[in-house]
């Protein structure tokens, strides 16, 4: 095989990714003609995508040795350096390429990259990637780096009308969709974000992912059937997604559909069965639903595996609901032991009190009763007039 022969067998293997076999036929090309200047830059792009900056660098000058004139190489040599942090050198490279070449449009893409980098001339940045596609009105990486730049400029209505060209470039691209239904999004313009979820789910039907994203967005506009209706699509395409079982348990809670909103979440715990959060919001649901011996239970638990002040409160609440006033005052009294004595947990302390204290006043222990409240107020607690009434009252006593 002669020089050439080789480098081209390289440049097919640096096409497929196998670098390792593109720098053995570079070399080979290189040992046969050592004045074979596409070779060494061809061989420092390989490099380059290798990771090995400063073999790639050193290759790019031996190219320009033999060719000073080559703005693929200075392009080539900018990109390393920007991959480098280098930006000054990088900038430089480019300048030198679009010297020799002023249409080279991937040389103006990668200089506003640099610029961009650098964050010192945000009007250079625009200047070069406008000339990148004024050059190439399809250069896809230019309309790329545009939009990205005029979404970090909060130039919304600029960026979607650049992923609107991208689309009209390649229509059946998942990513410019999602990145314009994104800033939709962001812009709150929720109808046009869900158009392109539509024409992507026309695309991709088993796509959980894009089922997941057009769901929270029925979730901000607040169409709650909808969002069940995604979200049950995407569980039927992908039944392992924990998080997901409970999105769609808190829109069923909202909505007051407690049985299914239980059983999404209780999905959910079998996915994640250490997940303390399921088990609190649980217990939640199942107090609301009414279903107090089902939440002591998971209040059981969660005091297993956390027993903080908080639960304590919550589990001894239930067991007053259920008039079990023992357990009640034995929950707020481990609550009691359990909270710091800092400012920071002043409330919860003083609420403490105040529960304990209306639970001793239904057992009508006055005293004990008396002894919580003034221990509440003194913490900052605001105590109902209404139950002072009835304590005072109830007790023949002033406090």
């Amino acid at each position: 095989m002669d020089a050439l022969s080789h480098y081209e067998t390289g440049c097919n293997f640096l096409e497929k990714g196998d670098y390792d076999q593109a720098i053995f036929y570079f070399n080979k090309a290189i040992e046969l003609d050592e004045r074979y200047a596409k070779a060494y830059m061809s061989r420092g792009i390989a490099y380059h995508r290798m990771g090995e900056y400063d073999v790639a660098i050193y290759d790019y000058k031996v190219a320009l040795k033999i060719d000073q004139n080559d703005a693929e190489v200075y392009c080539n040599r900018g990109m390393t350096y920007l991959n480098l942090g280098e930006m000054d050198q990088a900038i430089s490279d480019f300048n030198k390429a679009i010297e020799i070449n002023p249409g080279y449009a991937q040389a103006y893409i990668y200089r506003g990259n640099a610029y961009r980098v650098k964050e010192q001339n945000e009007d250079q940045v625009i200047s070069d990637y406008n000339k990148a596609v004024e050059i190439d009105p399809n250069n896809v990486e230019g309309y790329k780096a545009r939009a990205f730049f005029y979404w970090l400029r909060d130039q919304l209505e600029e960026a979607i009308a650049d992923y609107t060209k991208l689309i009209e470039i390649d229509p059946k691209n998942r990513d410019y969709y999602l990145r314009r239904a994104d800033i939709y999004e962001g812009k709150r313009q929720f109808d046009e974000a869900i158009a392109d979820y539509n024409k992507l789910l026309k695309m991709f039907p088993n796509d959980y992912e894009l089922y997941k994203g057009r769901g929270a967005i029925f979730d901000k506009k607040g169409q709650l059937d909808e969002v069940i209706a995604d979200y049950t699509k995407a569980l039927e395409i992908n039944p392992t997604d924990g998080f997901l079982y409970e999105k769609r348990g808190k829109i069923f809670y909202e909505k007051g559909q407690f049985d299914e909103a239980i059983a999404d979440y209780t999905k959910a715990l079998e996915i994640y069965p250490d997940d303390a959060s399921i088990y609190a919001k649980l217990a939640s649901i199942c107090q609301a639903y009414g279903q107090l011996d089902e939440a002591i239970s998971y209040y059981n638990k969660l005091i297993d595996k956390e027993g903080n002040a908080g639960l304590y409160l919550s589990r001894g609440e239930i067991f007053y609901e259920k008039g079990q006033l023992d357990q009640a005052i034995a929950d707020y009294t481990k609550a009691l032991e359990t909270i710091y004595h800092s400012d920071g947990f002043l409330y919860l302390n003083s609420y403490g009190y105040y529960l304990r204290g209306v639970a001793y006043y239904k057992k009508q222990d006055y005293d004990k009763s008396w002894d919580d409240i003034n221990k509440a107020q003194e913490l900052g607690y605001s105590i109902p007039q209404e139950f002072i009434d009835q304590l005072r009252t109830a007790s023949k006593r002033e406090k």
